[in-house]
């Protein structure tokens, strides 16, 4: 597992104890820290899918991660936490599995669940390739619309 980007700072030190305590895990975990964009889609290319596992606070709960989208471009399914928008984009697209937002040790359980059913029979892995497909395409959808960027652009241009 490819850790892109910051670790909530409550919960570093913990991570790394438990990295420190069980050398098997602490040789499937790596911890890459920040990276420019490029470098960090660079790990997507060997992903099999992608964690948007975010609490429900104030600041997530209305969110529209922009690794949503990236993820889908990708064509990684998504495990998502089931806060309002990205739940939605995930259900409405087929393209992943949304576990619930408890802010605790459920969320963690409720994703190892759903990596074991995707990795642990044929079925789990149709599952996941069901999952691919949909993200391919519900990002290949998204590249065709008009998005309120272009629109935005459009009005300042006629402005111009």
């Amino acid at each position: 597992m490819d850790v892109v980007g910051p670790v909530a700072p409550a919960d570093v030190d913990e991570l790394r104890r438990r990295l420190t305590a069980d050398v098997a895990l602490a040789q499937r975990v790596h911890l890459l820290g920040r990276r420019p964009p490029t470098r960090a889609w660079e790990h997507a290319s060997g992903a099999w899918c992608g964690l948007l596992l975010l609490a429900d606070t104030p600041a997530f709960a209305e969110a529209m991660p922009s690794k949503l989208g990236e993820y889908l471009a990708c064509g990684l399914p998504v495990i998502t936490t089931d806060l309002r928008r990205q739940a939605a984009v995930v259900r409405d697209s087929g393209a992943g599995v949304v576990v619930p937002a408890g802010g605790d040790e459920s969320v963690g359980e409720a994703v190892a669940q759903v990596l074991r059913d995707w990795s642990g029979s044929a079925d789990g892995r149709e599952r996941l390739d069901t999952c691919a497909q949909a993200a391919v395409k519900h990002a290949a959808a998204a590249r065709r619309e008009r998005s309120v960027y272009e629109d935005f652009a459009h009005a300042v241009a006629a402005l111009l």
